[in-house]
Formats: C-alpha cells, sequence, structure tokens
C-alpha cells in the first residue's frame, strides 16, 4: 500500500478530517497528502512550517503530548489552529524526521485521529 492510498484511508475513516500530509520534518517538505477539497501546496507548506515550529525544543509543554514508552518523554503530537480549523501534528515513533499533518473539522476525534496516525507512521517506519 502506498503512502497516498494509507493517507487517504486515514483521512476517509474520519468524517471531520480535512487534509492529511506526510511530512519530512528534516526537509520542511509535504511529499504527500490526502485532501477533502483542492487545496494548494502553499497550505500544505504551511503546515509543515507549523509543525517545525511546534516540535522546535522549548515549545510550551500544554500544546503537546508525551506519551510514557517514549524516551525521555519526547512530544509525538502537537495541536494547535490552523486558518479557522483545528491541526494535529503527528511525530513517527521510528523515523524522528517523519511526521504527520492533519486538519480536522471535529474536536472530538482529533486524539483518535492522532493515535490512528501514529500507527500509520509505525507501519511506515518498519516498512522502510
Amino acid at each position: 500500500m502506498t503512502i497516498h492510498s494509507r493517507l487517504d484511508d486515514l483521512r476517509t475513516r474520519y468524517p471531520g478530517c480535512t487534509v492529511a500530509a506526510f511530512a519530512d520534518l528534516s526537509t520542511g517538505m509535504v511529499l504527500a497528502s490526502s485532501t477533502m477539497r483542492p487545496t494548494g501546496q502553499e497550505t500544505l507548506d504551511a503546515l509543515c512550517r507549523v509543525a517545525l515550529r511546534l516540535f522546535a525544543p522549548g515549545m510550551p509543554d500544554g500544546l503537546k503530548g508525551a506519551d510514557a514508552s517514549d524516551a525521555g518523554g519526547a512530544p509525538w503530537y502537537a495541536i494547535t489552529g490552523f486558518r479557522g480549523a483545528l491541526a494535529c501534528f503527528v511525530k513517527s515513533p521510528v523515523l524522528a524526521e517523519e511526521a504527520i499533518c492533519l486538519v480536522g473539522e471535529d474536536p472530538a476525534e482529533i486524539m483518535e485521529l492522532a493515535v490512528a496516525a501514529r500507527e500509520l507512521l509505525f507501519e511506515t517506519g518498519v516498512d522502510a
């Protein structure tokens, strides 16, 4: 299964998810995406820049989440507003430079979406 089809599957499982993008944080580029509506590259690039900023050292703790299984309690997700919607950024548990950037309209499903994105990143990293 390609990363594009995995992103399509992730996005369509959650009706409130409008964008699911796979980003390489080391280059600051979105490598693949699935969107509900036409979305320009400038919007995808902006999402990637937000992810880079949120995962930078010194980000306020209230905006990121840590998992007890992460070494040193490293943050694996960050949530913030993005152009009138809710954005969630999920770092790979396998390859630190990979992340999924999500835009959603339903705050109730955002954590479930984040966990599903993390699982996708784990599978993708293991397959590499």
